[in-house]
């Protein structure tokens, strides 16, 4: 599923609900609902109806709806491994209800829940990465081991060759399929067009912007503990 709404505001959607006594939230909650569910536990009930149930206990029941796909987000963001600032059901059920007594406290917890939403969503539409089996790592292992052993015999024929007298000729080291190698392609230049790529295992992934590309190469690298190579131009 590709997320098309990144950018909500969330101070300007409270105030609209604000404005409108609520109703907004009825028909805006609608998608955000639905984006919720797609990558979260449970849906919940509709906001509609959690919204009539609001006008009989004093709004507590929209409030615990909101409080909960806060925390449905907050679940997600920590999966993705997402620096964000705190969203959560706590955070959002007191900075709504206690909040409400200063006036702002509504506006930071709708900030901060659509800032996430927002953040999390950005982070699915990314292309996914393929992260190798344990049988695949294994083999890899291997590999490096086997690369080890041959740079030895490298490393001895070379001193050998010192000895004697003869001019050493040393390898260009081959670069570890694993890491991510951020470039610039100029073949693919023009606007809007995706010339920054990044590779990683064999596979190559195009963005338009170098920030892109290296976000994505970082966030691979963490996973897989190893360094990110960047080459070519600044944005």
């Amino acid at each position: 599923m590709t997320y098309q709404k990144t950018n909500r505001k969330g101070i300007l959607l409270c105030l609209l609900d604000i404005i409108t006594m609520g109703i907004f939230f009825v028909f805006y909650m609608k998608e955000v609902r639905e984006e919720i569910g797609s990558f979260g536990k449970k849906k919940g009930i509709p906001y509609w109806v959690a919204y009539l149930l609001g006008l009989i206990t004093f709004l507590i029941v929209p409030l615990v709806w909101f409080s909960n796909r806060a925390d449905a987000i907050r679940e997600k963001a920590e999966e993705l491994n997402l620096d964000i600032k705190k969203t959560s059901f706590d955070h959002a059920y007191l900075w709504s209800f206690f909040g409400a007594f200063i006036i702002v406290g509504p506006f930071i917890a709708t900030k901060r829940f659509f800032d996430t939403l927002n953040a999390v969503e950005k982070a699915l539409n990314e292309p996914a990465v393929e992260l190798p089996s344990p049988a695949e790592e294994e083999k890899s292992e291997e590999k490096i081991e086997e690369k080890v052993e041959e740079d030895a015999d490298v490393i001895k024929e070379i001193a050998n060759k010192e000895k004697t007298g003869e001019t050493p000729s040393v390898p260009k080291p081959e670069r570890d399929p694993r890491i991510p190698k951020v470039s610039f392609d100029p073949k693919y230049a023009g606007v809007g067009a995706k010339t920054w790529t990044v590779k990683v295992d064999g596979r190559v992934h195009f963005f338009c912007r170098q920030s892109e590309a290296i976000a994505f190469a970082q966030r691979v690298a963490r996973e897989r503990g190893v360094n990110v190579v960047v080459k070519g131009k600044k944005d």
